[in-house]
């Protein structure tokens, strides 16, 4: 029983390890130029996993009173660009041609 305990405990770890690691992920094929995913995503973008932990757990544990703020915004948009990675990855599609297409579709621009 207390192994099924502590697995519900670290579930929230588990979520923030996997966005965190996909993230670096992202940000290795995405950033082609300096700062181009803090231009993109704002300047906090790095604490994204965090916050969507906190999010999570907040919402989930019916915290009424968990106001979420203008950076969940971009939190969305990240992890929404960051599905589009995982997606052409899955197609082989090459890194360099991989940031453009999600640059494109998230932001318009090239």
């Amino acid at each position: 029983m207390n192994s099924i305990i502590n697995g519900i405990r670290n579930f929230s770890d588990t979520l923030k390890s996997k966005l965190q690691y996909a993230l670096e992920d992202f940000v290795k094929i995405y950033e082609t130029d300096e700062n181009r995913v803090e231009f993109d995503f704002g300047k906090k973008y790095i604490d994204m996993p965090n916050r969507l932990k906190n999010a999570r757990n907040a919402l989930d544990h019916g915290n009424t009173k968990y106001q979420l703020s203008n950076i969940n915004y971009y939190d969305v948009e990240l992890v929404r660009a960051i599905i589009y990675m995982m997606i052409l990855k899955k197609i082989n599609m090459p890194n360099e041609q991989i940031g453009k297409c999600v640059r494109i579709v998230i932001t318009g621009f090239e």
